[in-house]
């Protein structure tokens, strides 16, 4: 059983691995020769929802010299952010591939960065 991410059901489609983007049942292969009634770039992948934040103070400690500290989020909500279609190791977008439709990697999660800087 795969679990649809857009639907939240439960499916078995055949020699796929990974979670389903969309339905690979959806699609058929054509004849040799023969064109298909889907539109040119018609499908989207998974959208992105990505939020970065930084915080920074700088703090003179001479007239010369200054501190600077840096934390810095990055993906702040923690949101899960799918590899685009056609990528490696992400939502397989080739109709003749045996996984065609999962969703087989992410990018990176939250990172947190934290920096100072010294000015003399």
């Amino acid at each position: 059983m795969i679990l649809n991410p857009r639907t939240g059901t439960a499916e078995t489609p055949p020699n796929v691995v990974g979670n389903v983007y969309f339905s690979p049942a959806s699609f058929v292969a054509q004849s040799p020769g023969m064109l298909g009634n889907s539109g040119r770039n018609f499908f989207h992948g998974p959208g992105i929802n990505n939020f970065d934040f930084a915080l920074f103070k700088g703090t003179r400690v001479t007239e010369s010299k200054m501190l600077e500290l840096r934390f810095e989020f990055f993906n702040l909500f923690n949101h899960t952010q799918f590899n685009p279609v056609e990528q490696v190791n992400g939502v397989i977008g080739d109709a003749n591939a045996p996984n065609f439709g999962a969703v087989l990697g992410a990018l990176s999660s939250r990172v947190i960065q934290l920096g100072a800087k010294f000015s003399f």
